[in-house]
């Protein structure tokens, strides 16, 4: 719904006592956002924690640099808790007025079932909901109306219906230029974020970046095999050393990543990997540091680093396997950041030799041999 007037909901009135429920560095980033956006001072952040995500820290050292009140819980057992919350649901129905309720909630997760139990658990009768961005993820959102699981999205809505919670649905974010016939946006522009920044004091100009996925998902979800998704990885890695042989070149691993082939592959090109503690956008600013060149896999960061730094060359290379099952997805990724000044790199697939892609995969497997011998 593309709005005229979005102060006319009270899902994003001024001074409302808010809950945030966020589990990532780029979740907190947006809650941040929305606490000076909408100039709230009674607020919590929940730290809702798997306890094998390995970003757990880096939303810690966030929270304690940034001098935010928070609470940690740890989720267990995903699926067994979310389906025991609904088929129990009429306790919440006895809570609503209790004490210990916000009148607003903020998810910082759509697709987190977690996050909606939480939000269930903790509003008020007559609360809003209000979701912000994971990320890319929010495009398909927008575009489509719904996220991953769309049954149990209903009977939530359903149980938020009846609880007389104000479910729009809401969401804060900085894809609101996409029009949603579903939901009702507000635009987040990360302009307290970009307040920070120091342009007159910018550090390491020339540096170029590389923004790292999470291979063992992204492999995936783009249809391809591991070892061709590292073959092509490493090859990408080569044009970039031989395009700028004088520039310092820096990977940034996702901070879900847990393939240590990278690091190997950076360590024989002479690229800096560099594991970061805190969202890469609060890196860049804190720091006060430019780039000239940015590339990656349609990450979120890609967006988000452009606003910050606009003179910046951002690339999106975009792996066209239309046999992909989350191909349109990340085309509809790619459409919207090319018109936001991002510049797509399309890299075909399948390429036009099989033996090509054979030799690929047998580089992998010498270099992870090389690499074990050198105990990288």
């Amino acid at each position: 719904m593309f709005l005229i007037n979005q102060h006319q909901y009270k899902a994003f009135y001024k001074h409302t006592p808010s809950l945030f429920i966020i589990d990532t560095p780029f979740q907190l980033l947006c809650a941040t956002e929305a606490i000076k956006e909408f100039d709230i001072v009674d607020y919590l952040i929940i730290a809702a924690f798997d306890k094998s995500e390995k970003r757990n820290s880096q939303v810690v050292e966030m929270l304690e640099d940034l001098n935010l009140n928070y609470r940690i819980e740890y989720v267990e057992d995903y699926w067994i808790m979310i389906n025991s919350f609904l088929q129990n649901k009429e306790s919440i129905y006895n809570n609503l007025d209790l004490p210990n309720r916000w009148l607003r909630v903020f998810v910082g997760n759509f697709n987190a079932l977690d996050q909606w139990v939480s939000a269930s658990q903790y509003a008020a009768r007559n609360a809003s909901i209000v979701f912000m961005d994971d990320g890319s993820s929010s495009i398909d959102i927008l575009k489509n109306g719904h996220g991953r699981n769309v049954m149990y999205e209903l009977a939530f809505f359903g149980l938020w219906e009846k609880c007389n919670f104000d479910v729009g649905p809401y969401i804060f974010t900085i894809y609101s230029d996409i029009r949603s016939k579903k939901f009702i946006t507000y635009q987040n522009n990360f302009s307290h974020l970009l307040s920070k920044r120091n342009d007159s004091v910018l550090h390491d100009n020339n540096n170029i970046y590389i923004i790292g996925t999470n291979l063992k998902l992204y492999h995936r979800a783009v249809g391809v095999s591991l070892s061709e998704f590292e073959g092509l990885l490493w090859r990408k890695l080569s044009e970039l050393k031989n395009e700028y042989p004088n520039n310092e070149i820096i990977y940034i691993p996702h901070g879900r990543d847990t393939d240590c082939t990278l690091d190997g592959f950076c360590k024989l090109l002479n690229i800096k990997y560099y594991s970061m503690n805190c969202a890469v956008e609060y890196f860049f600013v804190k720091n006060n540091y430019n780039a000239m060149a940015v590339y990656g896999f349609g990450s979120t960061a890609l967006l988000t680093l452009k606003l910050i730094m606009p003179s910046t060359i951002v690339v999106n290379w975009f792996l066209d396997n239309k046999d992909s099952r989350l191909y349109k997805n990340y085309l509809d990724v790619a459409k919207y950041y090319t018109k936001h000044g991002i510049n797509l790199v399309v890299i075909p697939y399948p390429n036009n030799s099989i033996l090509t892609k054979i030799k690929r995969c047998r580089i992998v497997r010498i270099f992870k041999s090389i690499l074990q011998r050198l105990n990288f």
